[in-house]
């Protein structure tokens, strides 16, 4: 569970909405990790206003990434809804 003491989800859920790719696409890789068979941290995600719009189509752009590293992380956190 994801209840740590100065840790706030929230924090990583604002990151997916950062200028740089590199930081959208590891806050992504971040949230895919700690939510991957967990309910509780799956709830404790969708709590926040963001990721409670956040589908495959937030993602779509950075698919189409010129880095081919930025596209195979991205890749990593869509899954067929």
């Amino acid at each position: 569970m994801l209840r740590q003491p100065g840790f706030d989800m929230a924090l990583i859920v604002s990151l997916l909405g950062d200028d740089d790719v590199a930081v959208q696409t590891v806050a992504g890789a971040a949230l895919a990790t700690f939510s991957y068979n967990i309910a509780s941290n799956q709830r404790l995600i969708a709590r926040h206003d963001r990721a409670a719009r956040l589908s495959c189509a937030h993602f779509a752009h950075l698919l189409r990434h010129a880095d081919q590293l930025q596209r195979a992380h991205t890749a990593f956190q869509v899954r067929d809804q």
